[in-house]
């Protein structure tokens, strides 16, 4: 399944529910010791070389694809994308999707597989790249919850089954 967009929140046990930070939507392509980040249209990303070292030496793989975003945010939390655009502060990769590991293409495996084995590759805690949690079936708790912060972005619903 895909990313669908809804009007309203809601709870529904056969979804995820993710917080979604406005940014680049990125591939991260780990391979031979590099990283590099390509667009949704395989376009390569030029940039962000501390963040693409901290990917390689941070992260548990010898190879991997990892889906996400680059993004930066501010001292709430708060995605900031202008500061991204103008390059004024360094960004943070948000990691919410592992699409092969290893040589071993995960796509047949369901989409929190997929994600319990990023966080497994991914740093406990790093001040690059960053795991993106999801919560399940309580959709309408975590919208009410990211509406307490002031300036705050919608959060992602992807069906899991």
């Amino acid at each position: 399944m895909s990313l669908v967009q809804q009007p309203e929140p809601f709870d529904d046990w056969d979804w995820i529910y993710e917080i979604k930070h406005v940014g680049f939507r990125a591939l991260a392509v780990i391979e031979q010791g590099q990283c590099r980040f390509l667009s949704r249209k395989k376009h390569k990303l030029t940039g962000h070389q501390d963040l693409r070292a901290a990917l390689v030496k941070e992260g548990n793989a010898e190879t991997a694809l990892l889906d996400g975003e680059l993004v930066v945010i501010d001292h709430l939390g708060r995605s900031v994308f202008a500061d991204l655009m103008q390059r004024r502060h360094l960004a943070r990769y948000f990691a919410f999707d592992l699409i092969s590991l290893n040589g071993e293409d995960l796509t047949k495996l369901t989409l929190l597989a997929r994600k319990e084995k990023l966080k497994r590759i991914l740093p406990s805690r790093s001040a690059h790249v960053l795991y993106v949690d999801h919560s399940r079936g309580n959709g309408t708790a975590l919208y009410r919850k990211t509406r307490t912060i002031k300036r705050f972005q919608p959060f992602n619903f992807e069906r899991i089954f």
